[in-house]
């Protein structure tokens, strides 16, 4: 059972609607919440998209601050196979510099 309070986070409808059509568990957002991958700041005005990438799949929420409410607005995964993590360019060139002293 979902609860729209879960995690000092208050969850719209539309959130916990996303949970049951994607097979996400509250826990597996709010984890992906505290231990992102990577976060960005959302398409809307104060809000926050977090990303985290795991053995099977990627999961991303959106999260917005409004009267110092943490509000999911929404959520989505896709299985890890149709996602390709992208290598930051500072990473590729250490691996490059590293690859050429061997």
């Amino acid at each position: 059972m979902t609860n729209p309070k879960y995690g000092d986070y208050v969850w719209t409808k539309h959130a916990l609607s996303r949970l049951k059509d994607r097979k996400l568990t509250q826990s597996e957002v709010f984890s992906t919440i505290n231990n992102p991958t990577t976060s960005t700041q959302g398409s809307s005005p104060r809000s926050i998209k977090y990303r985290q990438v795991n053995s099977t799949k990627l999961i991303e929420v959106i999260v917005k601050i409004e009267q110092n409410q943490k509000i999911i607005l929404t959520c989505w995964s896709s299985p890890r196979t149709k996602f390709k993590q992208q290598i930051p360019i500072w990473e590729k060139v250490i691996r490059h510099l590293f690859q050429l002293f061997k």
